[in-house]
């Protein structure tokens, strides 16, 4: 098996239950799964992709971002600086935790088309998004277009007058499916900015 030759490092992030953990099972070769199970802690997957233009194999690192977890879970072997009568408790890995910025070279934000809700957490996060990384914004569940709130055209429209510093990497939208597969293609191509980004900057 040949070795990759580069690693790039995606985050997805956006609000619960909008296909995250789906879209990293999805890229990872998985089939769709009907039944939600909340992510309660920062999940990472490595998969293998190839830059067509040259045929490298890069190491894609997908991190499937928890922005607060709900859950706490009892420990008794932690550090404890005083005495302390009772079970401890430790919340689970989440971006509370990390900076999940450092060494990304890409993020996805996903929304849900049919909750309106999910589309503005897109709106907040995406300023905060360091202007080096490239952005792909994706609206999903678009087999449910029939029960749609949230507009194409109006995203777009956003994305568009989005501003970003000078000389930033780009902001992209499309849509997709996690139940029928519809935009994985695109994503692959997506894939091309944060690698050549890479191959281009120095380190």
């Amino acid at each position: 098996m040949s070795l990759p030759n580069a690693s790039v490092k995606v985050l997805i992030r956006g609000d619960r239950n909008v296909g995250k953990t789906c879209l990293m099972e999805r890229l990872q070769g998985r089939q769709f799964r009907e039944t939600y199970e909340p992510t309660e802690e920062i999940q990472v997957a490595s998969v293998s992709w190839n830059y067509k233009a040259s045929n490298d194999i890069v190491k894609v690192d997908i991190w499937d971002i928890v922005d607060r977890s709900r859950r706490k879970r009892p420990v008794s072997n932690i550090l404890k600086l005083e005495n302390v009568e009772g079970e401890q408790t430790e919340v689970s890995l989440d971006a509370s935790f990390i900076d999940i910025y450092q060494g990304a070279n890409a993020v996805i934000l996903m929304f849900d088309i049919t909750k309106p809700w999910t589309w503005d957490y897109v709106k907040r996060e995406l300023p905060s998004v360091p202007a080096t990384l490239p952005i792909l914004v994706l609206g999903n569940r678009r087999d449910m277009d029939s029960a749609r709130e949230v507009s194409e055209n109006v995203c777009r429209r956003f994305i568009n007058d989005f501003q970003r510093p000078s000389a930033s990497a780009p902001v992209r939208y499309a849509e997709s499916s996690m139940r029928t597969g519809l935009g994985l293609k695109l994503l692959y191509v997506f894939l091309n900015v944060p690698f050549l980004l890479i191959e281009v900057l120095p380190p």
